[in-house]
């Protein structure tokens, strides 16, 4: 499985658990990670909550192209 494989399943994954709250969590997330100076991380969920986001709206094909 490749990265984007994952990310795309982890993604629908908390789609599916939490609904669009998810993103508003992953960005909270990463708010507190850019505050506590982890700015990767903090880049990574906020590309994380992008993800759900598409999926939410549709707009993130589920595979490559």
């Amino acid at each position: 499985m490749n990265t984007r494989t994952f990310t795309l399943q982890l993604a629908a994954q908390m789609l599916t658990r939490h609904g669009k709250a998810a993103i508003w969590k992953l960005h909270v997330a990463a708010a507190d990670r850019d505050r506590a100076g982890d700015p990767h991380a903090a880049a990574t969920l906020v590309q994380a909550a992008e993800i759900v986001e598409g999926l939410w709206l549709d707009e993130t094909p589920l595979i490559d192209a």
